[in-house]
């Protein structure tokens, strides 16, 4: 048997994507998860894992075109991104879904209004998404992005999206991050005012 200690911070590089998303999801409002784990008068809260950390295992997986649980509890055992987010912490499939089939709808708004900022931002293009066979183009120029209502298009755009099974959310997602010039520069400047 070898014993070797791990420095969990050298696992993936200073512009790893699990990083980018890591630092996304930690300036959202996470509120309302954390509402449903939070301690009651009288009560004490029910164990739980941080939704941060949920949340982020998800965006990364859909990055990575995987949108199973069991699939993303076994990359946590040994794909380095995923062992950087849990820690290097074993996840439960069963805490994976659960948490996705919970808060399913919260979800799937909080993926659309990422997609919706990625597109704003000019980062990703969803000039072609396939959804049941269906091709859809998106027409976005740099200099298109200057009003409410044109970024409540896009989100609307992106709602169309279903990030489940299908990939497609994980196919737009990964054409971005797979990019040479991601880097985290590129999601500290997302404007979270949108969400």
């Amino acid at each position: 048997m070898l014993l070797r200690t791990v420095d969990v911070e050298k696992l993936i590089d200073d512009d790893h994507s699990a990083r980018s998303i890591w630092q996304l999801v930690g300036r959202l409002d996470l509120s309302l998860y954390y509402a449903q784990i939070a301690a009651v008068e009288g009560r004490a809260g029910r164990e739980h894992t941080d939704p941060q950390l949920l949340i982020s295992l998800w965006l990364y997986a859909y990055s990575r075109a995987i949108s199973s649980a069991r699939e993303l509890a076994r990359q946590c055992e040994y794909e380095p991104g995923c062992q950087w987010l849990c820690g290097l912490e074993p996840i439960s499939h069963r805490t994976l879904s659960g948490f996705r089939s919970d808060f399913k709808a919260g979800l799937d708004d909080l993926f659309v209004q990422v997609l919706g900022m990625l597109s704003a931002e000019g980062l990703i293009t969803m000039e072609r998404v396939t959804l049941d066979g269906t091709k859809i183009k998106a027409h976005a120029g740099g200099n298109t992005f200057r009003r409410q209502q044109k970024i409540e298009a896009h989100l609307a755009l992106a709602r169309g999206r279903n990030p489940g099974t299908d990939g497609t959310f994980s196919a737009v997602f990964l054409n971005w991050l797979a990019s040479s010039t991601t880097r985290v520069s590129d999601w500290q400047s997302l404007p979270i005012a949108l969400l």
